[in-house]
């Protein structure tokens, strides 16, 4: 991910499969289904300065396991100024299990200066949009 011209950002997530090893067809074909759902749910969430250059699929079940990856090249789309490399929209995430820790969690870098009410808190219509966005992203790209 390229955040203002800074191309060392980046997400990393962890996802969970049954049945065999994927091949690297099938980790270019999930890289493929996330990039596309991105430029589908996400892209208006994120700014001009935000650029998704890379998605990359890569199975950690051993040492040899395939990659593939993805080069979608898609910016964001929501007008407003940069709000900068230091914030992000929290989004945690869901699990079953009980445990003492902290839970999983992604910062996106979303948003920009209309969509804050104050320095530091959301402006009250960027939430729900942004909790839809990201339900629609889970949603289409199966994962």
């Amino acid at each position: 991910m390229n955040v203002d011209n800074d191309v060392n950002a980046e997400n990393v997530l962890h996802f969970k499969y049954s049945g065999g090893p994927p091949s690297t067809t099938d980790c270019a074909t999930l890289a493929a289904d996330v990039a596309a759902s991105w430029g589908a749910n996400l892209k208006s969430l994120a700014s001009t300065n935000i650029q998704l250059d890379t998605v990359i699929m890569t199975d950690l079940a051993s040492s040899s396991g395939f990659q593939g990856g993805n080069n979608p090249n898609t910016i964001g789309t929501r007008a407003g100024g940069f709000i900068g490399a230091g914030m992000a929209t929290l989004v945690n995430h869901a699990i079953v299990r009980r445990y003492r820790g902290g839970k999983p969690r992604t910062y996106l870098p979303f948003g920009v200066t209309t969509d804050l009410n104050g320095m530091s808190a959301w402006a009250a219509a960027y939430v729900p949009a942004r909790c839809a966005s990201s339900t629609a992203a889970r949603i289409s790209s199966r994962v």
